[in-house]
């Protein structure tokens, strides 16, 4: 909103998963705390489960919708991309935030 007098629009893109090479140029930090290596190693085994089934952007669309965003004109705040993004904004928009955090550590921790 402080943004508004210079003409400025502040846009959110919200992709999913998407089919990169990102994770194979990761550098992950050594975990030295023993008791955090079960909650990762479910973590790791469970991340994509949940929404392995819904279609999700491909890089070509997350291009097309930055451009889209950056050129339309629209007072629109927020571009989701991919069923497997919209499925978590669903989620937090239909549970209030105790039953959302309970429905996220049950997909990715317990």
């Amino acid at each position: 909103h402080e943004l508004a007098p210079f003409n400025i629009a502040v846009k959110i893109i919200e992709p999913g998963g998407v089919p990169t090479n990102f994770r194979n140029g990761l550098e992950m930090i050594k975990n030295e705390i023993t008791e955090y290596n079960s909650l990762m190693a479910s973590f790791f085994s469970r991340y994509t489960k949940t929404t392995e089934h819904l279609h999700k952007a491909k890089v070509e669309d997350v291009a097309a919708t930055i451009y889209l965003a950056a050129t339309d004109g629209k007072e629109k705040l927020r571009y989701v991309i991919g069923d497997d993004a919209q499925f978590y904004i669903d989620l937090k928009i239909k549970n209030n935030d105790e039953v959302f955090v309970k429905k996220m550590r049950d997909y990715f921790i317990n």
